[in-house]
């Protein structure tokens, strides 16, 4: 039988730790965005329900339609159209609260400010 020495011993096992680290480092989506997280639909389906008051019916019609291989506009398209005129002004809110706080963390510049108003007439008596 032949012996291992203890450096290929030490390089193998530093070897394969070092493999085991980048593979949890990019997590589930494997690359270096990591993808979807695990459960992703579902999640947002839950919160759908839990925010807009889904009905059962409603739920399983936007689990049919996030199981369809559609590009993203066209399933939030086919989702909107599930709501009720409520549920989509609900959405545009919380959407547009989503965005502003995205803008934020970004660092986007403020909204100009409003300009000054118009100096006021001079008075014709004086």
């Amino acid at each position: 039988m032949k012996k291992i020495d203890s450096t290929t011993l030490i390089a193998g096992g530093l070897a394969a730790l070092l493999t085991c680290s980048v593979a949890i480092a990019q997590g589930p989506g494997g690359g270096p965005r990591g993808g979807p997280p695990p459960g992703g639909a579902e999640e947002r389906l839950e919160r759908m329900r839990q925010h807009l008051d889904l009905s059962d019916e409603q739920v399983e019609e936007i689990r049919a339609i996030q199981a369809q291989e559609l590009d993203r506009q066209e399933k939030r398209e086919k989702i909107r159209a599930v709501f009720t005129e409520e549920q989509r002004a609900q959405a545009d809110e919380f959407r547009e609260r989503r965005f502003e706080r995205f803008q934020g963390r970004r660092g986007a510049p403020p909204a100009a400010p409003e300009p000054p108003a118009p100096p006021a007439a001079p008075d014709e008596d004086d």
